[in-house]
């Protein structure tokens, strides 16, 4: 077993002239950009999903859907819901935003 460790490292050895070096700092770099360009995605994802069913109103032929919602009773727990949802939904996309700008702050130092 401690045979095959030796070989492996001499046959490592071998080969690590072929890889390429890389610093602390350019390490750093990918990391910071694969967290920046993940975070990105997490703002844009949340952006459309805030946006795409607001834009379901503005489609011709969709009749109004509080009308059905005010005859059962359940129009005012909905708006309550409502309300609190996109609360909700702005604040995480503001969380996701205020890190997007932290991370490429400390990218660029």
């Amino acid at each position: 077993m401690i045979d095959e460790l030796e070989l492996l490292k001499k046959d490592w050895k071998k080969k690590e002239a072929e890889l390429p070096q890389l610093s602390q700092t350019e390490i750093n770099k990918m990391i910071g950009g694969k967290s920046r360009s993940i975070v990105k995605w997490i703002l844009i994802i949340s952006i459309l999903e805030f946006t795409l069913p607001q834009l379901l109103y503005f489609i011709p032929g969709i009749k109004n859907g509080w009308d059905f919602y005010n005859q059962i009773g359940i129009k005012e727990i909905l708006v309550s819901q409502s309300v609190l949802m996109y609360l909700v939904a702005l604040f995480f996309m503001y969380l996701f935003y205020k890190r997007y700008k932290d991370i490429s702050v400390l990218d660029n130092t």
